[in-house]
């Protein structure tokens, strides 16, 4: 199945490109999927999450793997700067939602709201997944899990 859903080498290339820098500042590198454009009207903005509230969840995400040097991978269909997020290792995914998938994938970890564009990242790049469904809501170790269908 992984086969049949791969990606061109081309969007590959990028978004592991994407993680490499990212992996020259930290050991562990998380993707961050940031969904903003849609999921600022589905479900009356159940799972929009601003950048403040984004860069809230990443420091959590840190503090869970605080044994580690985390550097982050920000995905988004809006446009983002390093600065939104600041005091965090933060490179940004190509921009594109293949390259973007690509990079997820590749990524040590993988967390957002809950997205099938996440669950594909985590499913073909085995990455464990963390669903963040309140931005409030405690992120740990053991909010990562491997994504399977259940």
């Amino acid at each position: 199945m992984r086969a049949l859903l791969a990606l061109d080498p081309m969007h590959v290339a990028a978004g592991r490109a994407a993680v490499e820098r990212a992996r020259a500042q930290g050991d562990l590198v998380i993707g961050v999927h940031v969904r903003q454009g849609d999921y600022a009207f589905w479900e009356d903005g159940r799972h929009f999450y601003d950048d403040r509230q984004y860069a809230e969840m990443m420091r959590a995400a840190q503090a869970a793997f605080s044994d580690r040097t985390t550097a982050f991978v920000v995905c988004s269909t809006e446009p983002k700067t390093q600065e939104a997020f600041e005091g965090l290792a933060v490179h940004l995914a190509p921009g594109d939602r293949y390259g973007d998938l690509a990079a997820l994938a590749a990524c040590d970890r993988i967390m957002g709201p809950p997205s099938t564009f996440s669950a594909w990242a985590s499913f073909v790049g085995g990455a464990p997944l963390a669903y963040v469904l309140a931005p409030a809501d405690p992120l740990t170790r053991a909010s990562f899990e491997p994504w399977r269908v259940t």
